[in-house]
């Protein structure tokens, strides 16, 4: 949103700026998780499953914070869009 007097942006706050990352995370997680749901799996423990068969020492904690969109983990992510892409392939 743009100042009409200036027509420069607005400098957003700390908090803004957390607020708005939040909301830039989930909208990541969500994407993510919509591909998997499209695939047919539709629960934690479908997506576990596949993450452990393919990564066995992932950390189901940073997975689970994943799932619930708490947390977009860049290791997780990888991981997460590797096994989806062995899936598609398959």
């Amino acid at each position: 949103m743009k100042n009409k007097d200036t027509k420069t942006e607005p400098k957003l706050t700390i908090r803004e700026t957390e607020t708005i990352n939040r909301f830039e995370t989930f909208y990541k997680c969500s994407e993510i998780l919509r591909e998997f749901f499209r695939m047919g799996f539709k629960s934690f423990e479908a997506l576990k499953a596949i993450m452990l068969f393919h990564y066995p020492d992932i950390d189901l904690v940073r997975l689970k914070r994943f799932w619930n969109c708490q947390l977009l983990d860049r290791t997780i992510v990888e991981k997460v869009i590797t096994v989806f892409e062995k899936l598609k392939n398959e």
